[in-house]
């Protein structure tokens, strides 16, 4: 299998205590802490009750359904079709995530803030505790110099929830501590760039797919 370390790691100087932030590469296990990761694939994540932060309730309390076991689990559908590795000689590997045909991107089965899961986007970067206002009532995700602009943007609360990216912050950040909002120096800490978070993508805008297993 692909173990792609996500290199925007938005652990950054973030405190692991706040509980609506992702993690910081797609093979993590959902929920643990804050950055600007991907969502993992679902055989990377720890068994239920482990998901860390925001993660009692909701989504992860769902039962998987029994289901006769198909003949192969790797399996593309009308919208999303498996991607995998094709060696010279023929040889084939699934990395383990879907490639959207309706969205053109790749996508991996995570759960979702609204129930479910949903195939979401690994072009994902999540949002961190630092925020815009003095008030620390919004949020901004961080990218590291010379990275590409995002195009979604992700928190985490019992499950994902996708946003479009913003616009580039050029003004003051506070850090967003869990008992204070601090103004604070960008450099030489963070030499990268700041990006707002735009409005949250419709759950429905992502394939659903339902926790089952082999009977």
């Amino acid at each position: 299998m692909r173990r792609m370390l996500g290199a925007m790691a938005i652990l950054l100087a973030a405190c692991s205590s706040d509980e609506d932030l992702t993690r910081a590469t797609p093979r993590q296990a959902a929920g643990n802490g804050e950055s600007s990761g991907k969502p993992s694939r679902e055989s990377d994540k720890p068994s239920p009750g482990a998901e860390g932060p925001g993660s009692s309730g909701g989504p992860d309390t769902e039962e998987s359904a029994a289901a006769p076991t198909p003949p192969n689990f790797n399996q593309s559908g009308s919208r999303l079709k498996v991607m995998f590795i094709e060696g010279a000689d023929g040889s084939r590997e699934s990395v383990g995530t879907f490639f959207d045909s309706t969205r053109k991107e790749e996508c991996v089965f995570a759960r979702h803030a609204s129930g479910g899961r949903r195939c979401i986007p690994l072009a994902a970067v999540g949002v961190a505790p630092y925020s815009t206002s003095a008030g620390c009532t919004d949020r901004l995700a961080y990218v590291e110099p010379k990275g590409a602009a995002p195009k979604y943007l992700m928190s985490f609360d019992g499950g994902y929830r996708i946003y479009a990216a913003g616009a580039v912050h050029m003004g003051s950040v506070y850090s967003a501590n869990p008992s204070s909002c601090q103004e604070m120096s960008r450099e030489p800490a963070f030499p990268g760039t700041f990006y707002t978070v735009g409005a949250e993508i419709p759950p429905s805008e992502f394939e659903a797919g339902e926790l089952k297993h082999a009977e």
